[in-house]
């Protein structure tokens, strides 16, 4: 399964630091990030960027349930914030 988040974020941070951020959650149900496309321009603020982040998630133990990727995708969100201060994309 893989969710995407469209995250608006400030100049000067990098991906190596919102990958570190995920995998420092401990999901182990993560198995890639991955960076898709970067924007900038009209309706990006300046001094910040979006960064679309693709996460793919697997388990090999069970089939993983929509409350389980909505709890990942919510910790996911909150950690960005709280570290990068990142927002999502509206």
């Amino acid at each position: 399964m893989e969710r995407d988040f469209s995250l608006v974020l400030a100049d000067g941070t990098t991906f190596a630091s919102i990958a570190e951020a995920i995998r420092g959650l401990g999901i182990v149900e993560v198995s890639a990030i991955n960076a898709v496309d970067l924007f900038r321009g009209k309706n990006v603020p300046q001094g910040k960027f979006s960064l679309l982040v693709r996460v793919t998630f697997e388990s090999h133990q069970a089939t993983l349930t929509e409350p389980q990727l909505t709890d990942f995708s919510s910790r996911i969100v909150a950690t960005l914030e709280r570290k990068l201060g990142a927002s999502l994309r509206a």
